[in-house]
């Protein structure tokens, strides 16, 4: 029994590990093709995975303050982590579906978003 516990804890989809590689990878890929990329997760574990936070086709949650939003470059690619910790009153959520944006991938503790008229496979 604690044999099938451990496994069960272990490889069992609901205990991964959040992605923070995966989507720091294809932020630098996305911002390497001079695309626009919003970084809405913690900054520096992206950091840790060599995400480019001094690019300026880089926007980080931090600097997505409500009344920036409108002024704030429209991205091509937006790496979307744990909304209740990084979009707490839910205005980046609320900019995504007002703008379109669709979810193209899901990563353990990621939605990736790309607008409707232009996904990228």
């Amino acid at each position: 029994m604690l044999l099938v516990s451990a496994l069960e804890i272990r490889f069992a989809p609901r205990h991964q590990r959040d992605d923070y590689r995966s989507a720091a990878n294809l932020a630098r890929s996305v911002i390497a093709t001079n695309e626009k990329v919003w970084w809405i997760a913690d900054e520096l574990t992206g950091a840790y995975y060599k995400l480019p936070l001094d690019s300026p086709n880089l926007t980080l949650s931090s600097s997505l303050i409500e009344s920036s939003l409108a002024s704030a470059p429209t991205p091509d690619l937006v790496c979307f982590s744990k909304p209740d910790i990084y979009d707490p009153s839910g205005k980046i959520d609320n900019y995504l579906r007002e703008h379109d944006f669709k979810v193209t991938r899901v990563l353990p503790a990621f939605q990736i978003f790309e607008r409707q008229s232009a996904p990228r496979h």
